[in-house]
């Protein structure tokens, strides 16, 4: 399944973040294909970058287009059916389990997005929590987050696997 889902970052300005993060990730899944964005263009984090993943795409702004502008130039970038989006500051300390992500997506096609953050983390208003629906899905369970936001519904910018045909 490897073969089917790109890496793809934000990153900027955060070198010693990017270290730790794409550390704990790569160290857990080998990524087959991997693309950053760097939107500030600073050599640290381009080199911390090209540092741990040497064939990988990376995009250097030299002008500031801003996260969203940036986000739709990395994904236009993309060949594979799946996305795993992550940004510069994350630590993955648990496993990740590519190949299950895929199949709920697949099991799941109205499903925009499988969000890999523990939703421990979150921390949700009593109008936000009545929204959140423990689902059991297999081979894990899951809580779908619906129409969270009026404008972004349930996309996060949190790390989390899409696909391009949402």
């Amino acid at each position: 399944m490897l073969d089917q889902i790109t890496l793809c970052l934000t990153i900027g300005k955060r070198p010693q973040q990017l270290l730790t993060s794409l550390s704990s990730l790569i160290e857990r899944v080998p990524f087959q294909h991997i693309i950053a964005i760097n939107d500030f263009g600073d050599d640290e984090t381009n080199h911390v970058f090209k540092q741990l993943c040497p064939q990988a795409t990376l995009i250097s702004n030299a002008v500031h287009m801003g996260h969203h502008l940036a986000i739709d130039t990395l994904y236009s970038q993309i060949k594979t059916p799946y996305i795993f989006h992550t940004e510069d500051d994350w630590l993955f300390d648990q496993p990740i389990y590519i190949d299950c992500y895929i199949s709920l997506l697949e099991q799941y096609p109205q499903a925009t997005m499988l969000c890999m953050r523990k939703w421990q983390d979150f921390q949700f208003s009593p109008d936000i929590q009545a929204k959140i629906m423990p689902q059991a899905t297999q081979p894990l369970a899951t809580l779908r987050f619906d129409a969270l936001h009026d404008q972004w519904y349930g996309y996060s910018f949190n790390p989390h696997i899409t696909t391009l045909d949402i």
